[in-house]
């Protein structure tokens, strides 16, 4: 447990909220529900963090430093996905309708700034109208509002697809840029290579602001190589586009498999391959240009105490060394178990990416750039032998 003079010794700042709160409309209390959901999965904090203590970190306050490091990787995922942090609501006909909707949305003075309605009206005036009557002008604000949100729906749709690119573009340059050359030839080809290539020189993930939607997505390092893609790109056409995927969808296909799934410890610490059943179904993505495969993982195969042994199971053995330090010597622990299929629930905790990021946060790693080594977690084991515990329904081979 951290005290509270380690906690003084240790603080930071989160010096990025301008950044977060323009995709939230500059409203903190909307920030907070997702930062204390956050909280409560950090492996420093694990628990609901109070809003004031949030308040100040987002005011710029020094606050104890994991709390800081949560409100970054908020911001980051923010960033990376704002959608669901500011999709705009649709534009209701009457103005009644639109007062529910907008200042759920955000307050009245970011609207009006948003709308730029200083050529219809006064601050002071559209604060009223938002409280009550129907003005005549609410016809030319309503249109501007309309205006405003399919341009944020357009925003918005330009930054997933960034995005999108930006994750993708080393697997699919090829075909994007084949695509272009084969439509609108070899001019239109060198720009979308050189337009693919720039991702490599992002420097900064700026945060979505649905006042401005044509804000810029990305700061950009100057590329020093930019005269060479001339012929990287002929050495490319010369090539023949060698990881080009043609547009042909394939039907979707979904069966019942039986896969290894790799299973993780609730600490982090150990990692096993299991056994598990799983429902894969492979649809055609346009995106890539393959199938994308879901695995819904159904059962998974466990070893449990040889004392549920049913007739004509099979008995096995866990081997484990052990040092005997009275003895000064080692000696081998044999524990008997029988395998055995059981429903997969919230208690099995995949391995994978998501495993792997969790375990470096626990270790306080920072995966920018860099293969950390991830003393104490993670470590390679043989299944567990569970113990049963209630609402589980284990099935004999």
């Amino acid at each position: 447990m951290t005290t509270f003079r380690e906690r003084q010794d240790e603080t930071d700042f989160f010096w990025e909220q301008d950044e977060l709160l323009r995709t939230y409309r500059g409203v903190v209390k909307k920030i907070v529900p997702r930062a204390q959901h956050m909280a409560r999965k950090h492996p420093r904090l694990q628990k609901e963090i109070s809003e004031s203590t949030l308040r100040k970190a987002i005011s710029g306050e020094h606050v104890w430093e994991p709390i800081a490091q949560l409100l970054a990787e908020l911001r980051r995922e923010v960033a990376r996905d704002p959608r669901p942090a500011c999709e705009p609501p649709e534009i209701p006909e009457t103005i009644d309708a639109f007062r529910k909707v907008a200042l759920e949305y955000a307050p009245n003075t970011w609207w009006y700034r948003a709308l730029a309605l200083d050529d219809i009206c006064k601050p002071s005036s559209f604060q009223t109208w938002m409280s009550r009557g129907e003005p005549k002008e609410w016809p030319a604000v309503r249109e501007r509002a309309v205006a405003w949100r399919s341009r944020v729906m357009s925003a918005l749709e330009r930054w997933e697809r960034c995005a999108r690119e930006q994750f993708d573009r080393f697997e699919m340059l090829d075909t994007w840029v084949k695509d272009v050359l084969d439509t609108r030839g070899e001019v239109a080809a060198l720009h979308e290579f050189k337009r693919l290539r720039d991702y490599e020189s992002i420097s900064y993930h700026m945060c979505f602001d649905p006042a401005e939607p044509a804000r810029p997505q990305f700061e950009f390092r100057h590329r020093k190589d930019e005269s060479e893609d001339a012929a990287a790109l002929k050495k490319l056409v010369d090539a023949g586009f060698p990881r080009y995927r043609a547009d042909d969808p394939k039907p979707e296909t979904c069966e019942v498999v039986t896969t290894f799934q790799n299973f993780v410890s609730d600490d982090f610490r150990w990692e096993w391959s299991s056994q598990v059943i799983v429902e894969r179904t492979l649809r055609w993505d346009a995106w890539t240009r393959g199938m994308e495969r879901t695995d819904k993982l159904l059962r998974v195969r466990v070893k449990v105490p040889s004392s549920l042994a049913v007739e004509g199971e099979t008995v096995e053995q866990d081997r484990r060394r052990v040092w005997i330090e009275r003895k000064a010597e080692w000696y081998y622990e044999f524990t008997p178990y029988v395998w055995r299929w059981r429903t997969v629930d919230e208690h099995d905790i995949p391995g994978g990416a998501e495993a792997r990021d969790e375990a470096m946060r626990r270790a306080g790693l920072d995966a920018e750039g860099r293969e950390p080594v991830m003393d104490g977690y993670l470590l390679d084991c043989i299944p567990p032998i569970e113990k049963i515990e209630p609402g589980r329904v284990y099935s004999v081979e």
